[in-house]
């Protein structure tokens, strides 16, 4: 590739190293490597990032490597950058979701949604309600099983972010990585699996009540 056709490629940012340093183009995938947002966007491993900063860099990157950049280069390169695109969009939306960024810590530190059983005092209402429904009796107490519902999902949504700014604050106020940071980490994680493990079944209930509700 003459050096005249190298200067005309965009840089690959420094804090996302994609593109080759001596010819200008697009790298491919390495062999066997894993698909990491944090290390697409260069930021922190944490739940929460500025919107209007992953937006800049999303458009830096896109800007980078968008494939119309290497349109005359050979088609080998012009995959690598259609895959670098579908490697950024990919990481965008991951960044942004949290459901995604707990999944990809679960896996990181081992950590398994347990199986739990539905909250007691609220088994036993259910069982009472779906006994009412089948006789044919209505009231207020439909409405107070459903409020109740709401207010626990509520809650559990409310301290599992409550959990995800912990972690970030974990990982903000540490320096390197430690095994006293990694025993923070899973035991944060471990608190979020549980209360996702409780909201599954809030959801599972929820549905549940619902068609219920629908069939009288």
């Amino acid at each position: 590739m003459s050096l005249e056709v190298v200067k005309t490629q965009p840089e690959w940012p420094a804090w996302a190293p994609k593109i080759c340093e001596g010819c200008g183009s697009p790298r491919g995938d390495e062999a066997g490597s894993l698909f990491d947002p944090f290390t697409v966007f260069g930021v922190a491993r944490k739940f929460h990032h500025d919107a209007d900063f992953l937006r800049k860099r999303f458009y830096e990157l896109s800007r980078a490597l968008h494939p119309d950049r290497f349109s005359g280069m050979d088609e080998k390169l012009q995959q690598a950058s259609l895959d670098r695109m579908c490697q950024i969009n990919l990481a965008y939306q991951t960044l942004r979701n949290p459901d995604k960024l707990r999944s990809i810590f679960f896996d990181q530190f081992s950590i398994s949604i347990p199986k739990v059983s539905m909250p007691f005092e609220l088994a036993e209402e259910w069982f009472d309600l779906q006994d009412s429904l089948s006789d044919g009796l209505v009231g207020p107490q439909v409405q107070s099983f459903s409020e109740k519902l709401a207010a626990l999902m509520s809650k559990l949504q409310t301290e599992l972010k409550s959990l995800e700014c912990d972690f970030d604050l974990t990982v903000e106020r540490s320096t390197g990585s430690s095994a006293g940071q990694s025993d923070e980490l899973r035991v944060s994680l471990s608190k979020m699996a549980e209360k996702i493990a409780i909201l599954s079944t809030m959801v599972s209930l929820k549905r549940d009540f619902e068609a219920k509700i629908r069939q009288r």
